[in-house]
């Protein structure tokens, strides 16, 4: 058994970015952990949704610090490596995902810059996932994956876990669930399967 974390700036951003995979390597006996960075408001439902999803697809959810932060950036850099060194002594991870560090919100890259400098003084394979691009979902920005992961057996689970994320399925963000559908096509088009994520692997321990 591996033990995976998925370390994200939001609630919703390990469903979005790698739901299927996640759920993928539950499916093959591996533990999976989702730490989440920041709560944004209103805290106690993102909370409350974070902890459903995570239930639906057999992974567990962690918070990062008991007095969670509405937003990345009021953390410290030196603080978020100081923690995620911490998290990542204690579950000791074969594996880690987390944000593309070119990524356009500026969360995002907090967060994958932050996991970046863990490798200073740890060992894991590193995973960076691609969000949806707001303006285009299909424009796929500058991410360039070179690992492909077939999830049209997931993409279900993925989905639904998605929307338990209920504060984030109306206003500005309702159309995240059908972007997310057309980028699995998409990415699943290139491989010749019906739905799949892309990563772009970093770092690899063998």
């Amino acid at each position: 058994m591996k033990t995976v974390l998925i370390i994200t700036a939001h609630p919703d951003d390990a469903e979005i970015g790698m739901g299927g995979t996640a759920l993928k390597n539950v499916k093959s006996g591996n533990r999976v952990i989702n730490i989440i960075s920041c709560l944004p408001h209103p805290g106690n439902i993102r909370r409350k949704e974070a902890i459903e999803s995570a239930n639906l697809l057999g992974i567990e959810c962690v918070f990062l610090d008991e007095n969670m932060n509405e937003a990345v950036e009021h953390y410290e850099y030196i603080e978020l490596v100081t923690l995620f060194d911490n998290l990542i002594e204690k579950y000791k991870p074969d594996i880690i995902y987390t944000h593309w560090d070119e990524d356009s919100h500026q969360d995002h890259r907090i967060i994958s810059n932050s996991v970046q400098s863990c490798l200073r003084k740890n060992l894991f394979s590193l995973y960076f996932f691609e969000q949806i691009n707001q303006k285009n979902p299909l424009k796929g920005s500058a991410f360039t994956p070179n690992v492909f992961v077939d999830i049209t057996d997931y993409y279900y689970y993925k989905y639904n876990a998605f929307l338990l994320h209920k504060s984030q399925n109306s206003g500005n963000t309702a159309h995240y669930a059908k972007d997310m559908e057309k980028l699995a096509s998409w990415r699943g088009n290139q491989i010749g399967v019906e739905k799949a994520e892309a990563f772009k692997l970093v770092f690899s321990v063998q």
